[in-house]
């Protein structure tokens, strides 16, 4: 098994990795479990490498902090107790752009179906700041709920920022606009998660402090 994404790739801003695309990854044999990783290019996607992974993860998503570390953020396990464990996301920081992570750790302030999600951060004027964003289904069972939740402090912290929707919702991804909105798109419906594709715009006033 071998997978993108399937949310989006980042470009580092700083640091000696200036310019550096990051794709986040993930990778298995059947039956044996999966890892997140992430691949790399230099030269502006003409030549890739395989990155460093934290040994653990599934589907993940990518950003940059404000200090120029690299935030892996991923999808948790299946594990029967997972509920009882804080069914929450997985979360790795690579210090070298990319090359090796930290001991992975559960989040629990970002709680999970076990479901893809988006992180991003907050810099609408290209600049990486401390407010991360980041948006899935905020449910510890059920895909639904699509939330976008805020950190003001390169992701120690979180509070929820807007709820789209109590409707079924599974993946999304986000984007930040210029002007500071913020667009999410992501899978919902009336009776199952995966009836459409909707593509919602959050004014910047959702994420002021």
């Amino acid at each position: 098994w071998y997978a993108t994404g399937p949310c989006h790739a980042i470009q580092l801003s700083k640091g000696p990795h200036k310019g550096r695309i990051v794709v986040p990854c993930n990778h298995g044999v059947f039956g044996n479990g999966t890892v997140s990783h992430i691949i790399y290019s230099d030269d502006a996607g003409e030549t890739w490498h395989i990155g460093g992974n934290p040994g653990v993860g599934n589907e993940s998503t990518v950003t940059e902090l404000r200090n120029g570390d690299i935030m892996l953020n991923m999808r948790g396990p299946r594990d029967k107790d997972r509920v009882e464990k804080g069914a929450a996301r997985l979360v790795a920081i690579s210090h070298d752009g990319g090359i090796t992570f930290d001991e992975p750790y559960l989040d629990k302030s970002l709680i999970e179906p076990v479901c893809n999600a988006s992180i991003i951060n907050y810099a609408p004027k290209g600049k990486p700041t401390g407010t991360l964003l980041f948006s899935n289904p905020d449910h510890m069972t059920r895909r639904k709920d699509m939330t976008v939740k805020q950190s003001d402090d390169s992701g120690k912290t979180w509070r929820t920022a807007f709820r789209l929707s109590d409707l079924p919702a599974a993946y999304s991804d986000l984007l930040v606009l210029e002007n500071g909105d913020v667009a999410v798109f992501y899978e919902t419906g009336e009776k199952t998660s995966y009836d459409t594709m909707t593509f919602t715009v959050i004014p910047s006033e959702a994420f002021k402090k």
